[in-house]
This record gives structure tokens, C-alpha cells and sequence, in this order.
């Protein structure tokens, strides 16, 4: 009897350790900074549909430089590849925001250790890797 008290408990266990895996991949971020940019990416799975979002911030000041008007971009998350098909415009305080549905029955996903954001704007361009939080 001890015994199989002694299994139930730790079947509980990484059953609850099991669960808490599965919430912790509800929610994702990556998080990267560059010389002139840093972006957050986040997945959130909400009620059967995958949610993500893209931020990208402009960092440097503009003091002697030409505002920074359009940008374009291309994030690679494993198999994954968002990209923008012309120059988006730069809002704000000099950012960019993005944010798309997807339903995973229809797309294999993956979300590794890191990502990768390619740059470019006014005849300049940067790499800026995304790390997992």
C-alpha cells in the first residue's frame, strides 16, 4: 500500500511538472538588441489559435542623422519567415509593430532557442538575434 501511495505521488508529480511545461509554452518571448535597433517578438497560444507579435524599436538618437522613415524587415524562427513585402513606415518614437493569427492545425511550428532579424533602411542594414526568455 505504501508503495503504490509512494507511485501515485510521483506520478502526480511529473504530471504537475508536465503541466507546468505546457503552460510555459502558452506564452513565448524572444528578445534581441543591435547597434541601431531592438525587437520583441512573443507567441501566445489563446484558445486554439496561435498569436504572434513583432516590435521593433529604433534606438539610436537622431542628432546629425535623417530621420528613419520606412524599414524593412525578415524574421526567421526556425521554419518560420515573416517578412515585409515593401517599406513599412516607422511610427512614434521611431518603431514598427506587426502582429499576426495563425491556426497550428494548418502550420508546423517550431520556436528554437533563437531567432533572426534582418534590417534594412535607408541604405543600411543589421542582424540582430532574438534569444528565448
Amino acid at each position: 500500500m505504501k508503495q503504490m501511495t509512494f507511485v501515485l505521488l510521483l506520478v502526480l508529480v511529473l504530471l504537475g511538472g508536465c503541466i507546468s511545461v505546457i503552460e510555459e509554452e502558452k506564452n513565448m518571448m524572444y528578445f534581441g538588441e543591435g547597434e541601431e535597433w531592438f525587437a520583441v517578438y512573443t507567441v501566445s497560444n489563446v484558445k486554439n489559435f496561435v498569436y504572434d507579435s513583432l516590435y521593433i524599436q529604433y534606438t539610436s538618437d537622431f542628432v546629425g542623422k535623417q530621420r528613419v522613415k520606412e524599414l524593412e524587415y525578415s524574421l526567421t524562427v526556425g521554419e518560420k519567415k515573416l517578412s515585409s513585402s515593401y517599406p513599412q513606415p516607422i511610427e512614434g518614437v521611431g518603431n514598427f509593430h506587426t502582429a499576426s493569427k495563425i491556426n497550428p492545425e494548418f502550420f508546423s511550428l517550431d520556436y528554437p532557442d533563437q531567432a533572426i532579424l534582418e534590417l534594412s533602411w535607408q541604405d543600411q542594414a543589421e542582424t540582430i538575434v532574438l534569444v528565448r526568455q
